[in-house]
C-alpha cells in the first residue's frame, strides 16, 4: 500500500496536455499502476475494466486504450479478464485494475484535463459492508457501484455471457440478473423454430430488460423490444411473483404467435441473500450505502444459480395472438396485458 500511496501523490496532481493521444496519456499511468500493485503482465489473478470503447478524451474516441491495457497487463477478451462497461461519450475515461488474490485495486480516471489514480482494497466480501462501500464511494463517486460490482462478479466466477449483460447495463445488480434468468427461461421453454422471432414487451420495465436485450438480441430499433409502464390500476404482483413482461414467439409467415406472461420471484432472491424486502430497500434509498450493499449481497447470492432460471421465473398465462392483437400490443396507449385478455386484479 505504501508504494500505491506514493504513486497517488505523484499522479493525483499531474495535469496532462490535451493534445496528447489517449494511448500516450494512459500508457505510463497503467504501467505505474501495475508496479504499484506489484503484479507482472499475464498474472492470472489480474482483471481489467474500462469504458474506453465508449467514451472520448478531449473530443476524440479512444479505443486504442484497450490495446494499451492488453499490452501492459496481458488481460484480454479471449482470456475473459478484460471487461468493458458502457457510458455516455462525455463520461471520463476510466481504467480499473484489480488483483483478485489480495483485493488490491487501482482506478485511473481521466477527465480530459487531468488524471487521478485512486487505490483501494476490496478483498473478499468486504465491499458488502456499508462502511467499506461508502469508503470506496467517496473516492470513485458515481463509478463506485459499477467498478465494485463488475470486478467482484468476475472474481466470483460469473459466466462470460452474463458479464456481457452487465457490461451493457454498466453495472451488476439483481435486476440485470433477473433479466438473464428470464432470457434463459424463454430459450429453454420457448425455443424458436426456423424463421420465428421473439418480441419482448418490457412491462413493467426494470434492469432486467438490458439482459433480455443482450441475450436475445432484441432492441427498440429493430422493432422487437417494447417498453411500457404498467397501466394505471393494474397490479405488478402476480400469484407467483412480480409480473416481468410478455414474451411473444412470432411466426411472420403464418402471422400467428404465442404470448407468454412471465413472473419473477423476488422473494426467492431475497431468501437466498438472507435479506428481507425492507433490508433490500432501506430508508434513505441511494443516499444510504446499505441500499447498494444489499444489492451486492443479493447479486452474489444469485451467481451459483444462474443456470436455474425456472427457480425464479414462472409462467402466469400463455395466450395465442394474431396480427391484429400484436399490432395493438405495440401501440402507444394500449395495455398489452388487456389486449391478450389478462384482467386487472
Amino acid at each position: 500500500m505504501q508504494r500505491i500511496k506514493i504513486f497517488v501523490a505523484i499522479v493525483l496532481f499531474m495535469t496532462l496536455a490535451s493534445p496528447v493521444l489517449a494511448s500516450d496519456t494512459m500508457s505510463p499511468l497503467i504501467e505505474q499502476a501495475m508496479e504499484s500493485l506489484e503484479v507482472k503482465k499475464g498474472n492470472p489473478h489480474l482483471c481489467a475494466l474500462t469504458d474506453a470503447p465508449y467514451v472520448s478524451l478531449n473530443g476524440e474516441s479512444c479505443p486504442e486504450v484497450v490495446d494499451v491495457i492488453q499490452d501492459a497487463t496481458g488481460c484480454s477478451v479471449g482470456k475473459r479478464n478484460l471487461l468493458f462497461f458502457q457510458r455516455a461519450k462525455t463520461h471520463p475515461l476510466l481504467v480499473a485494475l484489480h488483483r483478485e488474490d489480495n483485493g488490491e485495486t487501482v482506478v485511473i480516471r481521466h477527465n480530459g484535463d487531468s488524471a487521478q489514480t485512486l487505490p483501494f482494497n476490496m478483498k473478499g466480501d468486504s465491499v458488502s459492508e456499508p462502511a467499506k462501500f461508502e469508503e470506496i464511494r467517496k473516492k470513485l463517486k458515481g463509478d463506485a457501484f459499477t467498478v465494485v460490482t463488475l470486478l467482484s462478479a468476475h472474481a466470483k466466477g460469473a459466466p462470460y455471457d452474463f458479464l456481457k449483460c452487465c457490461e451493457h447495463h454498466n453495472h451488476y445488480c439483481p435486476g440485470v440478473t433477473s433479466g438473464y434468468f428470464i432470457a434463459h427461461f424463454v430459450l429453454d421453454w420457448y425455443p424458436k423454430a426456423a424463421g420465428e422471432q421473439y418480441l419482448w414487451f418490457a412491462c413493467p420495465p426494470w434492469c432486467k430488460d438490458d439482459a433480455v436485450s443482450t441475450t436475445l438480441d432484441l432492441t427498440p430499433g429493430k422493432g422487437n423490444l417494447f417498453v411500457k409502464d404498467m397501466a394505471e390500476g393494474r397490479s405488478m404482483e402476480g400469484p407467483d411473483g412480480r409480473f416481468a413482461g410478455i414474451m411473444v414467439r412470432w411466426d411472420p409467415k403464418t402471422k400467428t404467435g404465442k404470448a407468454a406472461v412471465l413472473q419473477f420471484d423476488w422473494n426467492e432472491a431475497y431468501r437466498l441473500a438472507g435479506l428481507t424486502p425492507e433490508e433490500f430497500n432501506p430508508k434513505g434509498g441511494k443516499s444510504n450505502p446499505a441500499f447498494f450493499t444489499a444489492r451486492i449481497r443479493c447479486s452474489w447470492a444469485l451467481i451459483p444459480h444462474l443456470n436455474e432460471p425456472e427457480r425464479f421465473v414462472s409462467l402466469f398465462k400463455e395466450v395465442d395472438v394474431d396480427a391484429s392483437a400484436l399490432k395493438r400490443m405495440k401501440q402507444a396507449g394500449e395495455d398489452p396485458y388487456t389486449v391478450i385478455g389478462i384482467s386487472k386484479h
